[in-house]
């Protein structure tokens, strides 16, 4: 017996298997541009806060003083969590996204 022969239908779908693959969102610029500043950000706030935590147990040697702070940075994350996901929902996220970025990198040239 002959084998049948693909039809169009077949190889589209298989052309667009690879076009769907698990990598193909990274072809999207703005995405990526996202994806690697949100990289690089993640970076220096777990920096940061590896640095503070050092150097508050170099000066008071105290595990209670070092779990303060991180129990101080955790509370502003538990407290908006609720609120933050009814921001997203009603406003525009993008101008979100860059608003909270430019809070962080002003709250980090404070420090």
């Amino acid at each position: 017996m002959a084998e049948p022969e693909p039809s169009a239908d077949s190889t589209d779908l298989a052309g667009a298997a690879t076009a769907t693959g698990p990598y193909a969102v990274l072809q999207n610029r703005d995405f990526l541009l996202y994806l690697i500043g949100r990289f690089i950000a993640s970076l220096g706030q777990q920096m940061l806060t590896v640095a503070v935590g050092w150097e508050l147990y170099e000066r008071t040697h105290s595990a209670l003083a070092l779990g303060l702070v991180g129990l101080t940075q955790m509370v502003p994350m538990i407290l908006l969590i609720l609120p933050s996901g009814h921001v997203a929902d009603s406003y525009n996220r993008k101008r979100i996204i860059l608003l909270t970025v430019l809070v962080i990198a002003l709250a980090s040239f404070g420090e």
